[in-house]
């Protein structure tokens, strides 16, 4: 054997040893490499019996399967059935109940239809339109929620309703608190009536209660002395956001 011959043997032996160790004690591992065109060239390595070996490919050869579904069979050290699909493909089955897998198509098809105008506000604005129909994207926006809700809704009336809402009110409140730290980044706050962030160039008004709110939404509002807390006959002191706030004087 020559020293390259030598070398390859002790590498394949080394990955048969690894591969064994998945495998009940009993188990055998046939290396086989075929050079078309070069018989000679042939390599096998094996600690089984050749005629064992030659019965083996013979069954395969003659109960060839198919190449979309070829597999890998054996048993593992526990004693479990080992049926491992080519890499390449998993080969599954369609959900068998016609009502449930039209429900899951139907809310993949909504879901990918509101990832679709997800992304056009995001590259467009929310405040843009659909070039062709001019339809406003924050129409459109909703519109895919509205469907997205139904078609997830009729998913889980079929299959039972296992919603987790102690998950969903903890990724909520995490969407909350992500909002504050960019809300925070950003310089800004929100506006406790309209939820709408502040930013700015935005005129706002300070409530004694909810503090600083956009002056249009607290319009109408008695006004008070942020100092006494009394009514007066003021009218609200507004400032703009990005300046600084006062200290006193009357405000709502």
């Amino acid at each position: 054997m020559t020293d390259l011959l030598q070398r390859v043997a002790e590498n394949v032996q080394e990955h048969m040893d690894a591969i064994l160790e998945n495998f009940k004690p009993d188990a055998k591992i046939i290396v086989l490499v075929r050079f078309p065109d070069k018989p000679t060239a042939d390599f096998c390595m094996t600690g089984d019996d050749l005629n064992a070996v030659a019965e083996m490919v013979e069954r395969r050869r003659t109960n060839k399967p198919s190449p979309g579904n070829r597999t890998i069979t054996g048993e593992t050290v526990r004693g479990e059935a080992c049926h491992l699909s080519p890499p390449d493909i998993s080969l599954w089955k369609p959900e068998p109940d016609a009502l449930i897998h039209q429900a899951l198509g139907k809310a993949g098809e909504e879901a990918s239809e509101l990832a679709a105008i997800l992304f056009r506000c995001t590259i467009q604005g929310l405040d843009g339109s659909e070039p062709v129909s001019g339809k406003p994207n924050r129409k459109a926006l909703f519109d895919e929620i509205a469907d997205v809700l139904a078609a997830t809704q009729w998913l889980r009336d079929l299959i039972g309703d296992d919603f987790d809402q102690a998950r969903f009110d903890r990724k909520l409140a995490g969407f909350r608190l992500w909002q504050t730290m960019l809300e925070e980044d950003a310089g800004h706050g929100h506006c406790d009536i309209c939820a709408k962030p502040i930013v700015a160039d935005d005129i706002c008004a300070t409530d004694i209660e909810m503090g600083t709110c956009h002056a249009a939404c607290l319009e109408g509002t008695p006004v008070v002395d942020l100092n006494t807390g009394e009514p007066t006959n003021g009218e609200i002191e507004t400032y703009r956001y990005g300046d600084l706030a006062p200290k006193g004087g009357a405000d709502v």
